[in-house]
C-alpha cells in the first residue's frame, strides 16, 4: 500500500471514529458513510476500493438487494449504499461477505433523496443481504470495483440504514443520507483533447518565433 493508500485509510478510520462519537450522542444522521480508501492499478485498469463506516445508533440491516427505484422502505430490502456516477467501470465488483454488488444505469436510491445522477453513467449500489450489522463499526470491509479510470473527483453517495438506539416509536425506522464521496473523474472529450492539443501547438509555434526573433 502506498503513502497515499494509507493517507486514505487513515482518513477512512477518522471519518468512522468521528460518525460513532456523533452516534454515542444520540445526534448522528449518518448511517452507512463511504470513503475511498485506495487506487491501484489493475491489469490495465483500476481497481477502486471504499470501506464503509456505521455510525453507533445505527444496523446495517439484512435483505435482499434492490429491485424498485425509487426506494422505499420495506422489511424485506436490504440497507445500501449507492455511488453515483461511477465512470468507466468495466463490468467488475465485488463486496464482503452479506454484501452484494449492483450495477445499474439509474442508481437504486432512497426514496427521500434526490440525488443528481447521469442515466448515461454506471452506478454502484452495495446492499446488505447476510445477517444484520449493528453499529458501531468503523471498517464494514473492503467494497471493490473495476474501472479504466485512475483519477478522481468529488461525487455523490446516498445510503439508507436502520436506527437501533433511540425513542421506542423511532427505533426499527429508516435513517437515509446523502453526501460527498470520491469517484472516476470524468474523460475530456476528444473535441476538447483537439482543442487542448492545437492550443499547445500553437504556444510552441509561438514561443520558437520568439526565440528566433531575439537570436
Amino acid at each position: 500500500m502506498g503513502h497515499m493508500d494509507h493517507k486514505r485509510r487513515a482518513f477512512a478510520i477518522v471519518l468512522g471514529i468521528l460518525l460513532l462519537t456523533l452516534g454515542a450522542h444520540g445526534v448522528a444522521q449518518a448511517t452507512l458513510i463511504p470513503s475511498l480508501e485506495s487506487v491501484a492499478p489493475s491489469g490495465g485498469n483500476f481497481l477502486w476500493t471504499y470501506t464503509i463506516a456505521l455510525a453507533l445508533d445505527q444496523s446495517a440491516t439484512q435483505g435482499t438487494p434492490q429491485s424498485t427505484n425509487p426506494v422505499i422502505p420495506s422489511a424485506g430490502v436490504g440497507d445500501f449504499v449507492t455511488l453515483y456516477d461511477f465512470r468507466g467501470f468495466t463490468g467488475a465488483c465485488s463486496a464482503p461477505s452479506g454484501w452484494v454488488c449492483q450495477a445499474q444505469a439509474v442508481g437504486f436510491t432512497p426514496n427521500t433523496q434526490t440525488p443528481a445522477d447521469d442515466p448515461s453513467v454506471t452506478n454502484l449500489t452495495f446492499t446488505r443481504t447476510g445477517p444484520t450489522l449493528d453499529g458501531p463499526i468503523a471498517d464494514l470491509g473492503d467494497f471493490t470495483a473495476l474501472t479504466s479510470i485512475g483519477d478522481e473527483t468529488l461525487g455523490t453517495f446516498t445510503s439508507r440504514g436502520t436506527r437501533r438506539i433511540g425513542a421506542p416509536l423511532t427505533v426499527g425506522t429508516k435513517i437515509d443520507s446523502v453526501g460527498p464521496v470520491s469517484i472516476p473523474a470524468p474523460v475530456p472529450e476528444p473535441a476538447t483533447l483537439i482543442l487542448l492539443g492545437s492550443t499547445m501547438a500553437g504556444l510552441g509555434f509561438t514561443l520558437r518565433r520568439r526565440r528566433r526573433t531575439r537570436t
